[in-house]
């Protein structure tokens, strides 16, 4: 296994236990597509059976997948391939192995990662798609996933205020989840 899946595992099993994780596929940026160009990167994507079974009911709900540019036509028949995949976890790792990052996504919409979170020490989370609000962006990852960073990374690595953490995690709590 090459040392930057190796890493993305890593990282990715901080949140998803490791015997849960379900290996999708690993991408290598830039593509190599008629490129002498080596790989910078390799983006590593997992999701997890609870999280597939989740994304299903989800998308049979709403009737369509959260990444707009995938044709609805065969819906029924397209959720039941898991490499239509909506709910992923992810890290980008350098391709040389060195310089390891502290990496982790967490996304919804497989091809373009329509609504996501990233675990980026350069940014905030809330550059990602469509979250106004650091209480929209944590009640979107309550929401559709099955694992979670702990409350204090949420907090300390990821950024989110202590005090949205908290009140959000007391009402899932008093909901039961």
């Amino acid at each position: 296994m090459h040392n930057s899946r190796q890493k993305a595992f890593e990282e990715i099993s901080k949140v998803v236990p490791r015997s849960k994780q379900i290996f999708i596929e690993q991408r290598q940026t830039p593509p190599q597509t008629y490129s002498l160009e080596f790989p910078k990167s390799y983006d590593t994507f997992v999701t997890t059976k609870k999280d597939y079974e989740h994304w299903k009911k989800l998308v049979l709900k709403r009737g369509k997948f959260f990444d707009t540019s995938h044709d609805n036509k065969n819906l029924k028949e397209d959720v039941k391939d898991i490499k239509n995949y909506e709910i992923v976890y992810g890290s980008s790792q350098p391709a040389s192995g060195s310089n390891p990052q502290e990496d982790l996504k967490m996304w919804s919409g497989q091809k373009n990662g329509n609504y996501g979170i990233d675990l980026d020490t350069k940014s905030s989370p809330l550059n990602q798609n469509h979250f106004k609000t650091w209480e929209e962006a944590l009640k979107f990852m309550y929401d559709n996933f099955a694992y979670l960073p702990s409350e204090s990374d949420l907090v300390k690595k990821w950024r989110f205020p202590a005090d949205t953490v908290k009140r959000l995690s007391n009402y899932r709590k008093s909901l039961g989840k």
